[in-house]
């Protein structure tokens, strides 16, 4: 499996909050069959500083974990870095936004509003996609108008990505199928924050899908994330 959205970085956003409890959520991961995995800290983008702060911060992160991974020889996934960026603005606009695509990629991970729908998503979204982007939008099933918005979509070169732990639920595993039988490219990931209540539960995931449709357990688990990072 590749786990294209998690918060393993230690220190520097709401999710690992050592690096002792980073290992042992990518040694985790590991177990559960993952072999790459990308940590996407949050961001909100306010001006050009807020990537350079972001970036600064995220790589005294890496080097935290890199160093503590080398010196215990833990066994853990691949690993690359993005970022989870709040769409607030139109992101486009920032000369340096390609910085926090997943590297080697132009793929942005980007995050809505759990609450309200904004008018302008769709135009900010097709922004991205006309400057070479491929936005993935984060957790598709927390945002009450996803419907509605994948309609007014419809055209524009969009990744939906679902969380493992909502697959859990019938609801959310039958609106995955929803969304791939419309010809949508649809991938789940773990979006893990910590070995607690916010841990990877991408195998039991897979192992539900498994049981209700598995001619694309490979597509969504893995085979859509590796083209994208190819």
């Amino acid at each position: 499996m590749i786990d294209l959205h998690s918060h393993f970085l230690p220190k520097i956003d709401d999710g690992a909050r050592s690096v002792n409890e980073s290992i042992a959520m990518l040694e985790e991961s590991r177990k559960q069959g993952v072999e790459l995995c990308i940590g996407t800290p949050h961001i909100t983008i306010h001006q050009e500083n807020s990537i350079r702060d972001f970036l600064e911060k995220r790589g005294e992160s890496i080097r935290l974990l890199e160093q503590k991974i080398k010196e215990t020889k833990a066994d853990v996934p691949a690993l690359l870095y993005g970022a989870e960026i709040f769409l607030d603005n139109d992101i486009s606009a920032y000369t340096d936004i390609s910085k926090l695509c997943i590297e080697n990629t132009n793929c942005l991970l980007v995050e809505l509003s759990p609450l309200a729908y904004n008018v302008s998503y769709a135009e900010w979204l097709y922004s991205l996609t006309i400057k070479g982007f491929v936005p993935i939008i984060a957790h598709v099933e927390r945002y009450p108008y996803i419907r509605e918005f994948i309609s007014e979509l419809s055209g524009v070169n969009v990744v939906y990505q679902m969380n493992a732990k909502s697959l859990l639920k019938h609801k959310w595993l039958n609106f995955l199928t929803e969304i791939n039988e419309s010809g949508k490219r649809v991938i789940v990931a773990s979006d893990m924050h910590n070995t607690g209540l916010r841990k990877s539960m991408l195998e039991k995931a897979r192992h539900k899908l498994e049981k209700k449709q598995a001619d694309i357990v490979n597509e969504v688990f893995y085979n859509i994330a590796k083209e994208l990072i190819k």
